[in-house]
């Protein structure tokens, strides 16, 4: 499974994460995510999720990996 930065998770639970960054070192790939809330980020640090090292291998188990190209097309069409 393939993943850049500025992809979109889609959670089963309806949740919308973004990949901030991607770092691998020698036990593997890892991602930080954080959650994404009608079209921006939360801006206060106690409103947003932000979840830190989480292996790539796992991401598909959090949810769907949808495209930043997709994804962008359908928040400009949702969100304005």
């Amino acid at each position: 499974m393939s993943f850049k930065v500025g992809d979109y998770i889609l959670t089963k639970h309806n949740n919308l994460f973004r990949i901030m960054n991607i770092y691998t070192d020698d036990t593997g790939t890892y991602v930080d995510i954080k959650n994404y809330v009608v079209g921006q980020f939360y801006k206060s640090d106690n409103n947003y999720l932000h979840l830190r090292a989480v292996p790539g291998d796992q991401l598909a188990k959090i949810g769907k990996i949808v495209p930043e190209e997709k994804a962008s097309k359908m928040l400009k069409i949702l969100y304005g």
